[in-house]
Parts: C-alpha cells; sequence; structure tokens
C-alpha cells in the first residue's frame, strides 16, 4: 500500500505547485503584463507624434547674379577695374572656377583689344 500512496503523493504535488513556484509564476505574470503595457504606451507615443513634413528635394542655392568683366585692353588705367570684376565672377561661381588653370583661361578671354590682345 505503500507505494501507491507515494504514487498519490506525487501525482498531487505535480497538481498543485507549492509556494514557492506559485510566487515565481505570480511575477513571470506580473512581468509579461508589464511588458504588455510598456509595448502599448510605446506604439500610442509613436501614433501620437506629429507627421513628418513630406521629404523634398533640396534646392540649389541662390547664384549671384555677376556681369562679365569688361575686355581689357592693356591700358594700365584700366587694369585694377578689370581684375576686380573677374574676381567678383570668381567669387560668385566658385563651383566653376575650382582651380587656377579656370580663373586664367577666363581671365585670358577677357584680353582682346589693344596690347592684351596681342
Amino acid at each position: 500500500m505503500s507505494s501507491t500512496t507515494n504514487s498519490l503523493d506525487t501525482d498531487q504535488n505535480m497538481a498543485s505547485p507549492n509556494n514557492g513556484d506559485a510566487l515565481a509564476l505570480f511575477q513571470l505574470l506580473a512581468q509579461l503584463i508589464q511588458g504588455q503595457q510598456d509595448v502599448g504606451q510605446a506604439v500610442t507615443q509613436i501614433l501620437n507624434q506629429p507627421a513628418l513634413a513630406p521629404w523634398t528635394q533640396p534646392t540649389a542655392p541662390p547664384k549671384a547674379s555677376v556681369t562679365e568683366p569688361d575686355i581689357y585692353d592693356g591700358k594700365y588705367n584700366t587694369f585694377n577695374p578689370v581684375m576686380s570684376q573677374l574676381y567678383l565672377l570668381f567669387s560668385a561661381k566658385p563651383a566653376v572656377y575650382v582651380d587656377d588653370q579656370m580663373k586664367i583661361i577666363t581671365a585670358l578671354s577677357f584680353m582682346k583689344k589693344g596690347f592684351a590682345g596681342t
């Protein structure tokens, strides 16, 4: 009869967890409920955020409007004004005049009259 009693005791222990197991299950259930609440709050925060503005293509910066320099004739008294005009042109379009070679070619293209053109 003792073997039958032992088997019943084992079945009863499996069917009804001890206090330590019940406490662990309760803690796990509380953590699960808290996790669900945290997820719900996160979803609510995401849904309540203001909508982002639609993406637009960045616009190019405004371009400076600079007239072309006067034609240089090789005279001393017209040198400084032409050089100032060239400087303004180079400063207004840095993407075009990226190196000295481009600047020199452009400056030479305006030397067409008088001593400068020969």
